[in-house]
């Protein structure tokens, strides 16, 4: 989150955070993979 300068309040946040979880959970284990993926779907849920 510190990438985006967010806080851990943040509504967006979460969002990003349970992305990474679920994205953790289907085998994904590149950091850096899973923070773009996380935000690339965050930024595609705000559409």
């Amino acid at each position: 989150m510190i990438k985006l300068e967010i806080t851990r309040e943040h509504q967006e946040a979460e969002t990003i955070a349970a992305l990474i979880i679920k994205l953790y959970q289907q085998g994904i284990r590149d950091e850096e993979k899973l923070f773009q993926l996380a935000v690339t779907a965050s930024d595609t849920l705000k559409d």
